[in-house]
């Protein structure tokens, strides 16, 4: 077997919405049909395992807004909900 020492894990991915905000109670019901057409999850809160669970010693970790999904596209598409994200890196 293998014994990895060491090492950084980078990631970047769309979550849920600040809890309390608009956005936030939209996300339940489209997460259906987000998941069926996109195999999406539009409540993902990822960096909870990756802080918790994945045992890495140092999580470093940014939640952001990407406005630039808020353009005439992204609307017809519903992409807008899936603005805030989060990135970061863990390291082993």
């Amino acid at each position: 077997m293998f014994d990895l020492q060491g090492g950084k894990f980078f990631f970047m991915e769309h979550v849920r919405a600040k809890e309390g905000t608009v956005m936030y109670y939209i996300q339940p019901p489209a997460s259906i049909p987000f998941h069926y057409f996109a195999r999406c999850d539009v409540m993902n809160k990822c960096y909870e395992n990756i802080k918790a669970a994945a045992g890495f010693e140092k999580v470093e970790l940014d939640m952001f807004e990407a406005d630039e999904l808020v353009h005439p596209t992204a609307i017809i598409f519903f992409v807008w909900l899936l603005k805030r994200h989060v990135s970061g890196v863990a390291t082993k």
